[in-house]
């Protein structure tokens, strides 16, 4: 959750947003971090590749994702120009992250009720207690951190637009 709560854009794009990326480069594959300088200029990604014919290759796996920036390419690099932030915008990133926290939440329930289902199998009392209770507690304290995580990125969104 952490990394797609980073590659949200904030007042100005992250590189974190390609990072990532898989590069199609004919005969293998790569990360696009390995393969390119990446910088942040305003609202633009300037993607700079060490080897100036993987420039189609960049252009096109970036194409085929929808990152919302407006894909440009010149001789020296691809360009990526995000378009300016709206408070619609703000609250469709701040709807994207509860979704993010909703997600871990479910797969911590999951893993939860798999725990849970596991100490049935003890017989012993105390130790099937103690073990529910670490459980609980633990999932609790990861509950927590996700809300602090999604209340913190919506706030620092939030205060772009002065919302």
């Amino acid at each position: 959750m952490h990394d797609k709560l980073f590659k949200i854009r904030g007042a100005k794009p992250s590189s974190a947003i390609v990072d990532d990326i898989n590069i199609d480069l004919g005969s293998y594959n790569s990360k696009l971090q390995y393969i390119a300088s990446i910088s942040i200029n305003k609202m633009s990604i300037i993607i700079t590749p060490f080897n100036k014919h993987d420039i189609i290759n960049i252009a096109k796996s970036l194409q085929k994702i929808d990152v919302g920036a407006d894909l440009q390419k010149d001789a020296e690099s691809v360009i990526l120009r995000f378009p300016d932030i709206t408070g619609d915008s703000i609250k469709k990133l701040v709807k994207l992250c509860e979704s993010y926290g909703e997600e871990c939440k479910i797969s911590i329930r999951s893993k939860r009720k798999k725990y849970i289902d596991l100490l049935k199998n003890i017989t012993n009392k105390n130790e099937k207690d103690e073990l529910k209770s670490f459980v609980e507690n633990s999932i609790s304290k990861y509950n927590k951190i996700i809300e602090d995580k999604i209340k913190n990125k919506s706030s620092d969104l939030l205060k772009i637009y002065n919302m």
